[in-house]
């Protein structure tokens, strides 16, 4: 089996593809159903879960839950907030789809199905797509057709990683969003980026904000260091003249010494040892 399935497909078109008997559901054990490894939710709001649990006591269960069978359980596919929440209200047998898939298929229908809730945490998101291509040996560009998504999405969700631990939690806290995030690795100095991280969740910079701070933040370490070559310069300038008893000029990749007549070149080229005739140059 080797079929590919993209993110506008959901739970119907897997049940479609996978399953001999379309829309057929079974009563299982809630305890025999686990979580998938590349469950990308590391955690679930508690009153998203509460919201949820209200729905199901009202209107009951509106969609089962996708699984694959295992040697001596069940891998949840999709479904992962459903099953806390049925868990909560104390159920014992649950309707799921049974679907056979891959380790492959699986891995991604997992993260489709997840990248579809608005709330799936960017860090999370990035965790998984980064297990999913070491452990399966995909390509960025293979793993973004998959998803029904562009090469730079999963790239870009990837960069997050890059981050150092501080904003990387920011980002799982909801204190900064990824798009801050991005703006962030543009900052090589970690200390610089602590700086700046704290100041945009103090202040509550917006990404337009940050990215006019890290800007100004660039140009005056630009404006520092002309300044600081430029001193470096001046110290040999003076050092120079000096020595040449000329006013001198150091530029970039050149020296320029100043005289006024053949008598003071002469002098200059007798001070730097030079032997050669003034009337053959």
């Amino acid at each position: 089996m080797n079929k590919k399935f993209g993110l506008g497909k959901g739970i119907d078109a897997l049940i479609k593809d996978y399953t001999l008997n379309k829309k057929e559901t079974f009563k299982v054990n809630i305890c025999d159903i686990k979580t998938s490894p590349y469950q990308p939710r590391s955690s679930i709001t508690e009153d998203s879960i509460k919201e949820l649990i209200e729905s199901i006591k009202i209107n009951g269960l509106i969609e089962p839950l996708v699984v694959r069978k295992m040697d001596s359980y069940y891998e949840l596919i999709a479904g992962h907030r459903r099953l806390e929440a049925l868990k909560n209200l104390k159920e014992k047998e649950i309707p799921v789809y049974i679907v056979e898939v891959s380790d492959e298929e699986a891995a991604r229908f997992t993260l489709i199905e997840n990248i579809e809730r608005k709330d799936l945490n960017p860090i999370d998101l990035s965790s998984t797509i980064s297990k999913i291509i070491k452990n399966f040996n995909l390509t960025h560009n293979e793993l973004a057709r998959n998803l029904g998504k562009s090469r730079v999405f999963v790239t870009n969700s990837l960069r997050l990683l890059s981050l150092d631990e501080k904003s990387i939690n920011a980002i799982k806290e909801e204190k900064i969003t990824e798009s801050h995030g991005r703006l962030l690795l543009s900052v090589e100095s970690l200390a610089l980026r602590e700086k700046i991280l704290k100041k945009v969740i103090e202040k509550k910079l917006t990404v337009k904000e940050l990215e006019k701070e890290i800007k100004k933040i660039k140009k005056n370490k630009e404006e520092n260091k002309l300044l600081n070559k430029n001193e470096f310069y001046k110290e040999y300038e003076e050092r120079l003249k000096l020595i040449l008893n000329k006013p001198v000029k150091i530029k970039k990749k050149k020296i320029e010494i100043y005289y006024n007549n053949e008598s003071e070149l002469s002098e200059i080229l007798n001070i730097l040892n030079f032997t050669n005739n003034i009337t053959k140059i």
